[in-house]
């Protein structure tokens, strides 16, 4: 029996669920191998004051080109967490050398930095870099924030976005090249917010409502896009996608303060993956 692979390039924490450490359990769980590439690798979560780091993308681009020459091609790659200029263009290389011709690349374009780091992530250049990744893209997850800084649209994020303003928005991305775009973290109220998702086939839209999470947890928006990831690949509609993937963080955050456990940690998903065995 074949296993559909997901290739998923990624930083790799030792300590702590988020990156590699939630994709790897997440994608598997949904019945996909997961193939990763980290480009970091970090002692800790970002959540803890202190922590070691190492820069893997010359041994990456090495790795790379072994996989081409034995033949390795993916239906899915996964891309997270860019941390430097030089995981773009692995990423990129990546795309291009490992590639089939019906394969889907997934971005969650990261570029405002986590609440733990206080220097901003979005420089000129990673910008452009960017947005020649997303031009390569099937499905995007910015945030509004990151939405609003690839397309260059203001908005002031504490106030409500009416819909005309994100479809907009999402129309603008799907010009740079994916064909499906969610955006997250839409403002609504002050408990609430939305996320919205833009389908190619149907040019529909999708809203769902959710409730915000007031306290910063690494990897959410890991566990999100792997969600992403692995219901599309089973086929799943890209509305019913961002369903599931609200579904099982709701249930995952629930869970977690249930237990009065460390965020710093990120999500308690050991516990949760069964929840994902519905799908």
């Amino acid at each position: 029996m074949f296993t559909k692979r997901v290739l998923a390039l990624h930083d790799l924490y030792s300590y702590g669920r988020c990156a590699l450490s939630a994709v790897v359990p997440i994608i598997s769980t949904l019945g996909f191998q997961v193939c990763s590439m980290p480009l970091s690798l970090h002692s800790h979560s970002p959540a803890f004051r202190e922590y070691e780091s190492a820069d893997t993308s010359g041994v990456m681009k090495s790795f790379i080109a072994k996989l081409k020459e034995s033949g390795c091609s993916f239906p899915v790659i996964y891309i997270g967490k860019l941390s430097d200029d030089a995981h773009f263009l692995v990423a990129l290389e990546a795309i291009e050398a490992l590639s089939q011709a019906d394969t889907k690349v997934i971005v969650d374009p990261i570029l405002a930095p986590s609440p733990y780091e206080k220097a901003s992530a979005c420089t000129a250049k990673r910008l452009r870099l960017m947005k020649k990744l997303i031009s390569k893209a099937t499905i995007i997850t910015p945030t509004l924030a990151e939405a609003c800084v690839l397309t260059g649209i203001k908005a002031d994020l504490r106030k409500g976005s009416v819909l005309n303003e994100v479809l907009v928005v999402s129309q603008l991305l799907k010009r740079m090249g994916p064909k499906d775009v969610v955006i997250t973290d839409i403002p609504k109220t002050q408990k609430k917010s939305r996320h919205f998702c833009l389908q190619e086939e149907t040019a529909a839209y999708y809203e769902r409502e959710v409730q915000k999470i007031d306290t910063a947890i690494p990897g959410v928006s890991d566990v999100f896009s792997s969600v992403i990831a692995g219901a599309t690949l089973k086929g799943v509609s890209i509305h019913r996608a961002t369903d599931l993937a609200t579904n099982f963080i709701d249930y995952a955050v629930d869970y977690t303060r249930s237990t009065s456990g460390d965020l710093r940690e990120g999500l308690l998903l050991e516990p949760c993956l069964r929840q994902l065995l519905k799908i």
